[in-house]
């Protein structure tokens, strides 16, 4: 087997088990993907936060502030699957995805794999 195809099956393994195990690894939701969940649930449903407030641009949670871009990811996946572990992980587990999904066409030498930095880090090979 080429090396090339390596990397590949190492991140095929390594999503099926991230994506396996979503809703039960680790058991039950942290403080903030409950807080997370509830703020989508609450925009999927009303249009407001928890607080009453409509669509804002940040959200208030309890002794914090969260930025809206995950939140507002979050709200589709919420209102397909309920409120669920999965679909409050689902954002991460697809970021996940695509963060790390392998460049195929290889570096800039035209051989190896190398993973998205270039979209971060444009001079990055």
């Amino acid at each position: 087997m080429s090396m090339k195809w390596l990397p590949i099956l190492l991140l095929t393994g390594l999503s099926l088990i991230h994506l396996v195990g979503l809703s039960n690894i680790p058991p039950g939701l942290s403080n903030d993907e409950a807080n997370i969940g509830y703020e989508a649930w609450s925009i999927a449903t009303t249009g407001k936060d928890q607080w009453g407030n409509f669509f804002p641009i940040v959200f208030q949670g309890f002794g914090n502030w969260s930025l809206p871009v995950y939140i507002y990811l979050t709200v589709p996946f919420v209102w397909i699957l309920g409120p669920t572990v999965p679909a409050v992980r689902a954002v991460s587990a697809l970021s996940f995805l695509v963060l790390v999904n392998p460049d195929c066409h290889g570096s800039a030498s035209g051989n190896g794999v190398f993973f998205d930095s270039h979209i971060f880090f444009p001079g990055a090979t």
